[in-house]
């Protein structure tokens, strides 16, 4: 026979794993039902995905709105198959670094030069 302890303990793990299979059937369902992450926002365009020119920052960083990146809060381009799957538009918010005028000089430079060759 199980002791009382044991009887508890055994409840207790049946009682969080039905909750637990409840709550991942419950997610999954309710985002087949509700489908797409943005609504409202600028729906006209073919991807919605916002730029800002920051100095702090290396060149450019990519972070997650569609809330299904592996590496979130920074994007891997799951948006791309949610994007498919539900006909969304969710994308990235894209921060580059502002580049001073002397490294934009340089870099244009550089890219012409390339050109040339």
């Amino acid at each position: 026979m199980f002791t009382e302890g044991r009887e508890t303990s055994i409840y207790v793990a049946y009682g969080l794993t039905t909750v637990a299979l409840a709550y991942a059937f419950y997610t999954h369902y309710k985002l087949k039902k509700l489908g797409k992450i943005n609504p409202f926002i600028r729906k006209g365009e073919q991807k919605v995905s916002d730029s800002f020119i920051t100095e702090e920052l290396g060149d450019r960083i990519s972070l997650c709105r569609c809330w299904r990146s592996a590496t979130f809060p920074l994007c891997d381009g799951a948006h791309k198959h949610y994007n498919r799957e539900f006909n969304d538009n969710t994308g990235p918010v894209v921060i580059k670094r502002k580049m001073h005028p002397k490294d934009q000089e340089n870099r244009n430079n550089q890219l012409t030069n390339k050109k040339k060759k």
